[in-house]
């Protein structure tokens, strides 16, 4: 069956979430260590040797805090994305369902003296009207008109 425009769009989306929740969640953690140590190391010098460590890890935290950030909107805006094409896809069907009546309706019209017989289909196919199985584009005045009594 393959993939459509749909599923590739609900995988990037899915995957930009994911990867979004996941830096945020690890960012955060390292975020919230660094901030803690350092205000261990301001409040008593305590562990002052290791400072280095704890400002690096508060660094890469707020990185790593930033990228998810931005990998949740870029799944957000994804999203937006399918939901458009998603109604545009809607959109052209009603159009070819409209379109498919409305040729449905003029054929009928056309071939109203064709209601009755037993050859009659009278259905439109991917736009095409389909009027009998004798003469599958009608014709009026038929010489092969058959009741269903016949």
């Amino acid at each position: 069956m393959g993939l459509t425009k749909f599923d590739i769009l609900d995988g990037i989306t899915a995957g930009f979430g994911m990867s979004g929740a996941i830096a945020l969640l690890l960012g955060g953690g390292f975020c919230l260590g660094g901030l803690t140590a350092t205000g261990i190391i301001k409040a008593g010098e305590l562990l002052s040797h290791a400072a280095p460590a704890y400002k690096k890890a508060m660094f890469y935290g707020a990185v790593g805090s930033g990228a998810g950030l931005f990998l949740i909107g870029a799944g957000a805006a994804t999203s937006q994305l399918r939901d458009r094409a998603g109604e545009e896809e809607l959109r052209r069907i009603d159009e070819r369902m409209e379109s498919a009546k409305s040729e449905y309706d003029r054929q009928r019209d056309r071939l109203s003296g064709c209601a009755g017989c037993k050859f009659w289909h009278g259905r439109v196919y991917e736009g095409n009207f389909l009027a009998c199985t004798v003469h599958p584009h009608g014709k009026e005045n038929c010489p092969d008109y058959s009741t269903t009594e016949d």
